[in-house]
């Protein structure tokens, strides 16, 4: 919530301290960054500052009555995009590893494989979301995206290869770190709540290979078994609407104007309703950017 420092009744004589060499009055500014600068005294009245980051700025008796605050409808557009693409590639690659196991029992040659897809996929599907509700969302993104990695790689390293082992376990660790590496580096918020997608489809996939051993063992009277399976399917049904509903939600607060950490003593905002001027303080902490040094 914005504390009483950020009460945007705290307007009285602002055009006096404003600096006339930070006047943006009325400008379509979406999307810049004005992340740790000193803007003490600016105009922003009535600017479009959808998609703006302010955080760590200095705004102390900042003009900005009018403004448009919110979800910038370019980064929503690509974020849901680049979520689609990743969960996209993600549930291809898991049909095709998924698909070519089913059905295989102990002591045929690709049971080590089977076994090795079902503890990826359970570890993508429930660990970053472990971490995330523990607060250590940014080391969640980072699994997930490694793991991502390792999917791609061992498929359509597979695929490349003619379905050679040893190449295509080299493309499982190239791929395992180029996802570490892209999950450590990407720093803008909307693409990283993007990443949350791969995890759906993680836990999506397990869900579907634990239903379909679950079946068989209650067609085969192992009650026992089958329904604890069917309690997995339930827990990792869960999980995929879980990581979908953070990753959208992590899409929707990266797109949106931010403020965290920002200095707003005396800054005038008038016009901008309350409820929308807090969620442009809480967003960035919420999702677990850059900034969480957890």
């Amino acid at each position: 919530m914005v504390n009483s420092n950020m009460n945007p009744n705290l307007n009285s004589n602002m055009n006096s301290h404003l600096n006339p060499n930070l006047n943006f009055s009325g400008q379509r500014l979406r999307n810049r960054s004005f992340r740790g600068q000193d803007l003490s005294g600016a105009n922003f009245n009535g600017c479009d500052l959808r998609g703006c980051d302010f955080r760590g700025a200095q705004l102390t008796g900042a003009v900005l009555d009018g403004a448009r605050l919110g979800v910038s409808p370019e980064r929503l557009g690509l974020g849901l995009a680049l979520g689609l693409a990743l969960g996209g590639i993600t549930l291809h690659a898991v049909s095709l590893l998924g698909f070519a196991v089913l059905g295989v029992l102990p002591g045929h040659k690709a049971y080590g494989y089977a076994l090795a897809l079902y503890g990826v996929l359970g570890v993508l599907g429930l660990v970053p979301l472990g971490l995330a509700a523990w607060g250590r969302e940014r080391w969640g993104l980072l699994l997930s995206a490694s793991l991502t990695g390792m999917l791609w790689g061992f498929c359509y390293g597979g695929l490349a290869s003619g379905d050679n082992a040893r190449l295509a376990l080299g493309a499982m660790g190239l791929g395992e770190a180029v996802g570490l590496l892209g999950g450590a580096i990407v720093r803008q918020p909307w693409i990283r709540g993007s990443l949350w997608g791969a995890t759906a489809v993680g836990a999506y996939g397990f869900a579907f290979l634990v239903h379909t051993q679950a079946m068989a063992l209650l067609s085969s009277g192992d009650w026992g078994r089958g329904i604890w399976g069917l309690g997995g399917v339930l827990l990792y049904g869960g999980l995929t609407l879980g990581a979908l509903r953070l990753g959208v939600a992590g899409i929707l607060t990266g797109a949106r104007s931010s403020f965290w950490g920002a200095t707003v003593a005396g800054t005038s905002w008038r016009g901008i309703g309350r409820s929308q001027l807090d969620r442009c303080f809480v967003a960035v902490a919420d999702l677990g950017s850059d900034d969480d040094r957890g």
